[in-house]
């Protein structure tokens, strides 16, 4: 009995490694980079909020690897973008003063990486230590999911309460009354009602 329960903690133990493993395996590659003296320099963003973004996250230039995100901090006060984190890129490639950084967010489970969107091509590289201060967040799947979802509640609540205010007008319109003449000698008056088919 107590073989059987060794064999299965073993298992178990084994089955976290290799989950933790494949979690954190892009990770590693700039772990690797670093150890290996792999060359490059730093740049820094600023965002309004970090979106699940973590430190050694993919940098991406038009869609390929080009880097990794080695520092997030978070600025203390009312600033507009207290989110700054630190790109390290690699040797060689070339980021300009117009270029667009953003927090891309592909799947609905996280998964997000630090993309770079080419500006103005006749814009100044930059440096070592310089910033990019085109940055902007993307929404994620779930919030535009979120955002359309409210849309649509909205709309059908204004179309059904329009259709209920047209309904009733029509009906009203619909139903009119009309007063008859005076007959002289009797000193009366006669209302008759009267039906007049809807317009709809």
């Amino acid at each position: 009995m107590g073989r059987k329960i060794l064999v299965g903690m073993l298992l178990l133990g084994a089955l976290l490694v290799f989950a933790l493993g494949t979690f954190y395996i892009e990770n590693l590659q700039y772990y690797f980079q670093a150890l290996t003296g792999k060359k490059g320099y730093h740049l820094i963003a600023r965002f309004e909020t970090a979106q699940n973004l973590d430190e050694g996250d993919v940098v991406r230039l038009l869609g390929v690897e080009v880097g990794r995100v080695q520092d997030l901090s978070v600025e203390e006060g009312p600033v507009p973008k207290p989110v700054t984190a630190v790109l390290w890129i690699e040797e060689g490639v070339k980021v300009r003063a117009d270029d667009l950084a953003y927090i891309e967010t592909p799947g609905i489970f996280g998964g997000s990486y630090m993309a770079i969107g080419r500006g103005d091509p006749n814009a100044p590289v930059l440096h070592d230590s310089e910033e990019i201060t085109n940055t902007r967040v993307q929404p994620t799947i779930s919030q535009v999911i979120a955002k359309a979802d409210t849309t649509l509640d909205d709309a059908g609540t204004c179309g059904r309460a329009r259709s209920g205010r047209n309904a009733t007008w029509k009906l009203s319109g619909a139903m009119t009354w009309s007063s008859g003449s005076v007959r002289p000698g009797r000193g009366r008056r006669t209302w008759r009602w009267r039906w007049r088919s809807p317009r709809w």
